[in-house]
């Protein structure tokens, strides 16, 4: 008795994960267009930049190189302590796009790339600002894209995730954690219509936002000591009354998040807690459901399997539908192949960084990031 309700509670989940991803897919395809605009209003594209020595130059070389004629592109060295800056400088001398600019001491009460952020929203001139990061290589239809599909989906806002350029397959397994918002808690095609915050989405590789409704949010002041940035902003336009999309933007733009699996690690526990704004009841409570009902129901079958017992054929069917899931999502994001086998170690390495955030959170010790703690 209790094993049918256990394998119908996970086939629902199976079921509910399948149907709930691929109709985020399909918002995407629908959604996103090819980019088409070569011209059009100024876009300042915003680098915050701090000890980017190994990636900004890559970074600057396709961002120089775009296909749309009327945009600028400003870095802000936030108090690097290795050669940023001399990188920087050695490209504003040769084009007239880029301008560099030193960034200020950390004020009180900023996260430091909120108050980096800041900074260059204040200098920029566009009518369109798109906020992107330092290890991002952009094709040449980058910005193209970002007026396409901005002006062609009639919204204030679009956001994405990048194609993801990982050194290991067990940094894929940390960051393909990401996927999870598009697995079973976003709703895009509900967000794109919702004043509800709780569905807000952005990825902070990659956001396009309109400048005018950035200045009416007053721009980060509200989420200055916000640890996701990416995600606040969206809630904060969301509640604002205006409108984005979550978009399919890997063909256009990729990222080196990270160069081993520690730092995958710590950067996406980090962010985890802050996703849920502290509410730590919220983690808590999922975390004996993603073991219950996402983890153990695969180790359930490799028991029968591994011992020669009756395979259920439900939970065969159920636990097929949450690896399918997970393989259509990993395929449609560009991941390697080597990552439809994750489905397991992601699931469980969510748990654990959930666990990490949690244990941060309640001890108040903070998160160390590029030389700062982040709390």
């Amino acid at each position: 008795m209790i094993e049918d309700i256990f394998t119908d509670i996970v086939l629902v989940i199976g079921l509910y994960t399948f149907l709930f991803s691929l109709s985020n897919i399909i918002f995407m395809i629908r959604h996103t267009h090819t980019a088409g605009a070569r011209t059009g209003p100024m876009i300042s594209v915003l680098i915050p930049a701090r000890n980017e020595e190994a990636s900004i130059g890559a970074c600057l070389r396709s961002l120089l190189a775009q296909d749309y004629d009327n945009y600028e592109v400003i870095v802000l060295d936030d108090n690097s302590t290795d050669s940023t800056w001399d990188i920087i400088c050695s490209y504003v001398k040769s084009s007239s796009r880029l301008k560099a600019v030193r960034g200020k001491p950390l004020k009180e009460g900023w996260n430091g790339k909120n108050y980096a952020l800041q900074q260059l929203s204040e200098l920029a001139e566009g009518e369109y600002l798109l906020f992107t990061d330092a290890d991002t290589i952009h094709a040449k239809e980058s910005l193209s894209f970002a007026h396409t599909n901005i002006t062609a989906n009639h919204v204030d806002m679009i956001s994405g995730y990048p194609k993801q350029e990982l050194p290991s397959i067990s940094c894929q397994a940390v960051v393909s954690a990401m996927h999870f918002n598009i697995l079973y808690i976003t709703p895009l095609w509900l967000q794109r219509r919702s004043q509800n915050p709780l569905f807000g989405l952005a990825i902070g590789q990659y956001i396009c936002i309109d400048a005018a409704v950035f200045t009416a949010l007053g721009g980060f002041h509200e989420i200055r000591d916000a640890i996701t940035d990416d995600i606040h902003l969206s809630r904060l336009l969301i509640s604002h009354g205006f409108h984005q999309a979550f978009l399919d933007i890997g063909s256009v733009v990729s990222c080196r998040m990270y160069d081993s699996f520690r730092a995958s690690f710590k950067g996406i526990s980090r962010s985890i807690i802050d996703f849920f704004d502290t509410h730590v009841l919220i983690p808590i409570l999922a975390v004996p459901l993603v073991v219950l009902f996402m983890i153990f129901p695969a180790l359930v079958l490799i028991y029968q399997l591994v011992f020669g017992l009756q395979v259920s054929l439900r939970l065969l069917f159920a636990v097929s539908l949450l690896y399918a899931s997970w393989a259509q999502t990993s395929i449609f994001q560009r991941n390697s192949l080597k990552t439809l086998l994750l489905y397991g170690p992601t699931m469980t390495l969510i748990v654990i960084m959930f666990l990490h955030g949690l244990y941060i959170t309640l001890t108040g010790k903070g998160y160390s990031w590029k030389d700062r703690t982040v709390r």
